[in-house]
C-alpha cells in the first residue's frame, strides 16, 4: 500500500500520514527510513505501541512533513 502511494507522499500538499505499523516486522521499519527520506518526521506516542498481546509492537506511527 505504501509503495502504491508513494507519489502522493512525495507531494507537497501531503502534510501528514498515519500508517499502521508491526515493530517487528523490518519491512515495516524500512516505511520509517523511506517517510523521513521524503522529508517527514516520525511522531509515535508511547501508548500507541501495543505492549503485550498477539498485536505486541504494532501501533500507530504519525509522519508529519517538517
Amino acid at each position: 500500500v505504501v509503495a502504491s502511494a508513494i507519489n502522493t507522499f512525495k507531494s507537497p500538499r501531503t502534510q501528514s500520514v498515519l500508517i499502521e505499523l508491526n515493530t517487528k516486522l523490518e519491512s515495516h521499519n524500512k516505511i520509517v527510513g523511506l517517510m523521513e527520506n521524503l522529508g517527514f518526521a516520525t511522531t509515535i506516542h508511547p501508548s500507541a505501541i501495543r505492549k503485550e498481546g498477539p498485536f505486541k509492537g504494532i501501533g500507530n506511527h504519525i509522519f508529519v512533513r517538517g
